[in-house]
């Protein structure tokens, strides 16, 4: 996720409810979030990869939600990502290749 620092310590995450932007800092810790918007109250570690793994999620959530080119341009992507998959396990057991060698 590209995160956008800015000068005071602080950074930009989105709110999960309604998808606003807000500034929260980088060096209390965990902290309790209060969206100004829609009132979600949720907490906010910097330092968790379950954090930074919500916010990722949030944000491409955020981009499907501004636009049907941008839905259109989400759904072929993960189409694609499917099919290359399906095609891998496909290959590998026509060449016999074991999906987990142990």
């Amino acid at each position: 996720m590209k995160y956008q620092y800015s000068p005071d310590n602080k950074i930009i995450i989105k709110c999960s409810k309604c998808l606003n932007r807000l500034r929260v800092p980088l060096d209390k810790g965990k902290i309790s979030v209060t969206c100004p918007v829609c009132g979600k109250v949720f907490l906010y570690n910097p330092d968790s990869i379950l954090d930074t793994l919500k916010q990722i999620v949030i944000s491409i959530r955020a981009y499907v939600a501004r636009s049907k080119r941008n839905k259109i341009i989400f759904l072929g992507v993960v189409l694609a990502v499917i099919l290359a998959l399906v095609l891998l396990v496909l290959l590998m057991k026509r060449n016999k290749v074991p999906l987990y060698p142990l």
